[in-house]
């Protein structure tokens, strides 16, 4: 699934798309290439709500962001 927008909105049709994937358990893995580009914030939250209905977050690139980098201010 691709969304074209900022990880900011929630309203992303295709983000909305796989919460009720997840929540029907149609989905077990979902792997993006950055936390950032699931959510911008509540990453942390959003991996735990979707533990919760037997499905894993997998991040491929790890990178370490200060709260700035990850905002974007530097």
């Amino acid at each position: 699934m691709k969304d074209v927008g900022s990880g900011l909105k929630e309203d992303r049709r295709n983000f909305q798309k796989l919460l009720g994937m997840v929540m029907n358990r149609e989905v077990s893995k979902v792997i993006v290439a950055y936390p950032d580009r699931l959510t911008r914030f509540g990453f942390k939250t959003l991996k735990e709500f979707f533990k919760s209905y037997e499905t894993e977050i997998v991040v491929i690139n790890r990178e370490e962001k200060t709260p700035q980098e990850e905002l974007g201010k530097i």
